[in-house]
């Protein structure tokens, strides 16, 4: 498992300044491609993406692709995958 999102757990994320986010891609479709690299189940990964992106206040916009965000949109996507 991941521990993408689960509450207890310590995981440590890196947040470069400079970052570049994938423009095409769909916030929910980032964040559930990289649950899926950090181990998550197929069945779990988009799940844990939903939760982060709830965490990180971008749930209501996890089907917009990323390269329509403003920046702190970006900043806070930045953060949800630290």
């Amino acid at each position: 498992t991941s521990g993408i999102c689960r509450r207890g757990a310590r995981t440590l994320g890196y947040l470069p300044e400079q970052l570049t986010l994938p423009a095409s891609e769909t916030a929910l479709a980032w964040l559930t491609a990289l649950a899926r690299i950090q181990g998550a189940a197929a069945n779990s990964a988009a799940s844990e993406a939903r939760c982060v992106l709830a965490r990180v206040g971008l749930l209501e916009v996890e089907s917009r692709a990323v390269g329509g965000f403003s920046k702190g949109m970006k900043q806070r996507l930045a953060l949800a995958q630290a």
